[in-house]
């Protein structure tokens, strides 16, 4: 179950930083946060990478097979589902505290309330390891993400030519977030959506 909750913990992770661009995570006005939020990415890297090496069966390539995650998924969302609805954080937290994530999770607390509706939402979670048999997917999406980066150089290089001012940035950042966020939809959407429905619902 723990190591479980790592690799779910994980691949959320993955999903809430897929349309962050470099200059968010180094941006000068927020210079100490940015920092000390990398320690704790580097922390969490750390706990999945030894969690996830300590895992069970693999297919021939040496990777989970994509039915025993389902069936992970299935019985975590079906023990969870059993309980009370008063013992799941509870539980939640006695799981993630004795693991590398605790500190992320005692900064965010809401984490735990959003695991507690994704564990025991119906199809969310199994939905969710969907994903793995999508790997050529990510592939294209990669590529389509460094097409955006490029898009996004030439923008500046272009303003700046023309000297425009703010407006001009803020455009080009909503127009490269729309652009990764409708790609990323059009692959993936079926897998996410009920997972973005759990985490409308918690913020």
């Amino acid at each position: 179950m723990r190591t479980f909750l790592s690799r779910t913990a994980f691949t959320l992770g993955l999903i809430s930083l897929v349309f962050l661009t470099p200059s968010s995570l180094f941006s000068q006005n927020s210079e100490s946060k940015s920092r000390s939020l990398l320690e704790e990415l580097k922390v969490f890297y750390s706990g999945i990478k030894h969690e996830t090496n300590k895992s069970g069966k693999v297919d021939g390539k040496g990777r989970p097979k994509q039915e025993d995650l389902i069936k992970k998924a299935l019985k975590v969302r079906d023990y969870f589902r059993g309980l009370d609805e008063k013992e799941v954080i509870p539980k939640l937290k006695e799981s993630i505290q004795r693991t590398p994530f605790r500190s992320i999770f005692d900064r965010f607390p809401f984490l735990y309330r959003f695991l507690k509706e994704e564990f025991r939402h119906e199809t969310a979670l199994p939905q969710l390891f969907g994903l793995v048999k999508k790997r050529g997917y990510f592939v294209l999406y990669g590529i389509f993400f460094l097409f955006t980066v490029l898009l996004g150089y030439y923008l500046k290089k272009k303003a700046e030519e023309e000297e425009a001012g703010i407006a001009a940035w803020f455009r080009r950042a909503i127009l490269l977030f729309l652009m990764r966020f409708c790609a990323f939809v059009f692959l993936f959407g079926r897998e996410l959506f009920p997972t973005l429905q759990v985490l409308f619902k918690v913020l």
